[in-house]
């Protein structure tokens, strides 16, 4: 009786983490269904189209194929075509399955599933790869059917093609390799910076970062991990088409400026300032570098938690940093 019912749970708990395994699986393939319709419509052209379709210079006209009984499974004169498209194609399969690392939202998602980190890699790996495998051997085989219909069967129809698919596999999976390589060193030095900070250490640390980039929204560090930020600029966006439009909208209600740039920008610096205060036992600083922010227009987006704000100077910064920081304000 023990020995079986140890047995049960043990494939309950495989069972259990089996689960959510499958279920990111699917949600990978569901999202990035898009990677094998556009491989495979690009290679549909450029393979058995090319091979076959184009009237002056197809397998079936009989004046380029009769003489020689030409057998053709990718036309010679685009195979840089193909070869560039399967890298491409590649590429953009590794940034677009590993993009969530750039996300520090979407990352902590990912990783509170009770996945490894082996195994959401594995996932997006081995979705892409297949993806790009049926997106390249789908269209090889149909130049493999038309050559057939063409020209009949010969020796080594079936092994040429499969060498073809499998040296254009080849080439896509190392370019998706490549990227995906590059994304998860590019999330796996933004999970270093922020572990730099969440753990313990001896001495100050400061970073630069980007006013509306993943360090200054999509961070959490309580307590004192993080006791400042200073905030240089308002945060305006670039000047665009699109928001051009939304001001030129708004500007008969005078809010044209606000709506289209001042709003968006101070929600990026709120943003940043909101790193600082993550729980109710936080104490920190936060500076506003930029004039424009004692204008009444700036003002008046402040937050109520603000309302005792205090102007200061380089002259006078550090006696007031002094004074908060010794709890006589």
């Amino acid at each position: 009786m023990t020995g079986k019912k140890s047995s049960t749970e043990d494939h309950s708990k495989s069972a259990y983490k089996a689960r959510p395994a499958l279920h990111d699986l699917g949600y990978v393939v569901g999202r990035n269904y898009w990677l094998f319709l556009i491989t495979a419509a690009y290679f549909l052209v450029t393979i058995p189209f090319l091979t076959a379709g184009l009237s002056g210079d197809s397998i079936f006209n009989i004046d380029v194929t009769h003489d020689q009984l030409k057998f053709r499974l990718i036309h010679d004169s685009y195979l840089a075509v193909v070869l560039a498209g399967a890298v491409v194609l590649g590429m953009i399969g590794g940034i677009a399955s590993f993009r969530f690392l750039q996300d520090k939202k979407e990352t902590t998602i990912f990783f509170s599933l009770g996945l490894t980190r082996m195994r959401l890699f594995a996932n997006r790996c081995v979705s892409g790869m297949v993806m790009l495998f049926l997106g390249i051997a789908i269209p090889m085989l149909v130049s493999m059917g038309l050559n057939i219909r063409a020209l009949g069967v010969y020796d080594g129809l079936i092994r040429n093609t499969f060498y073809l698919t499998a040296g254009l596999t080849v080439t896509a999976v190392f370019s998706f390799l490549a990227a995906a390589i590059v994304s998860a060193l590019a999330g796996t030095m933004a999970e270093t910076i922020i572990d730099a900070f969440s753990g313990e250490r001896e001495h100050s640390m400061a970073a630069l970062c980007v006013l509306g980039g993943i360090f200054s929204e999509g961070i959490d560090l309580k307590r004192n991990r993080l006791i400042g930020a200073l905030i240089v600029g308002t945060g305006l966006p670039q000047i665009c088409s699109r928001r051009e439009v939304l001001k030129s909208y708004y500007s008969g209600k005078k809010e044209g400026f606000p709506y289209a740039y001042q709003y968006p920008g101070m929600n990026k610096v709120l943003q940043a300032a909101g790193r600082v205060i993550r729980t109710a036992e936080d104490c920190g600083v936060i500076g506003l570098l930029d004039e424009r922010f004692l204008r009444n227009d700036y003002r008046a987006l402040f937050p109520r938690e603000w309302s005792d704000y205090r102007v200061c100077s380089l002259r006078t910064l550090p006696g007031m940093l002094e004074e908060f920081w010794s709890g006589d304000t």
